[in-house]
């Protein structure tokens, strides 16, 4: 035995490199090894993370494309409420009419000298449609009339009230002037010019308005 190790160790040049680069070997395997499980578990988790911006991302597609279906259609709603509520002069005219005659018949009042005058709204891209008239009643009367145009389903905008009576008298009689507006999507030219003249071109002042109707 002690022989055999004499031999071995007498042949160490020939089998200690041998021995080294096995060792080696085996140790740039297990590095390799190693770091190709690191890298495999990295691509894995940036692999993850995109699918999770992916998902992400399809859910917020989803989602715009459901807010831009509700844009359009809160678009079309809002231009069928546009067109049923401020409509045109010659559809909502008799409806004027008749809130006004109503009203007034409520109060005990009677119109009289109805007049008109139309205006561009540039901004709101419509039509300022107003009527005045005048009605002579005590104050009691005068509130109902007002309360009745407040009820009413038309639109109204009162911006102006010219009260006037006799200082002293027991009847306690005032006549009032009441100035209506309201807006129309569009007004028949010929209709228009028939009732008001054309459109009235001075700018427009500013004035406390009080707004009646549903």
């Amino acid at each position: 035995m002690r022989a055999r190790s004499v031999a071995w160790w007498a042949l160490w040049p020939v089998w200690v490199p041998a021995v080294a680069v096995l060792a080696a070997s085996l140790a740039g395997y297990v590095w390799l090894n190693g770091t190709n499980v690191g890298r495999q578990a990295q691509v894995q988790k940036e692999v993850t993370q995109l699918k999770a911006r992916v998902a992400h991302l399809e859910a917020l597609d989803r989602e715009a494309s459901s807010n831009r279906a509700a844009m359009v259609k809160l678009d079309h709603d809002l231009h069928s409420v546009y067109g049923s509520i401020f409509g045109s002069l010659s559809e909502r005219l008799p409806g004027i009419l008749k809130a006004i005659g109503s009203s007034t018949q409520k109060a005990g009042l009677f119109p009289e000298r109805y007049s008109y005058n139309a205006k561009r709204d540039e901004k709101l891209d419509l039509v300022r449609f107003g009527i005045r008239f005048s009605v002579s009643g005590n104050y009691v009367q005068i509130r109902k009339l007002l309360a009745a145009l407040q009820a009413s389903p038309e639109f109204f905008i009162v911006d102006q009230l010219r009260l006037g009576g006799e200082a002293g008298t027991m009847t306690n009689q005032l006549k009032i002037s009441i100035h209506l507006s309201t807006y129309l999507a569009k007004a028949d030219e010929m209709l228009l010019k028939r009732l008001t003249g054309g459109f009235d071109q001075t700018p427009s002042k500013g004035r406390s308005q009080r707004r009646t109707g549903s």
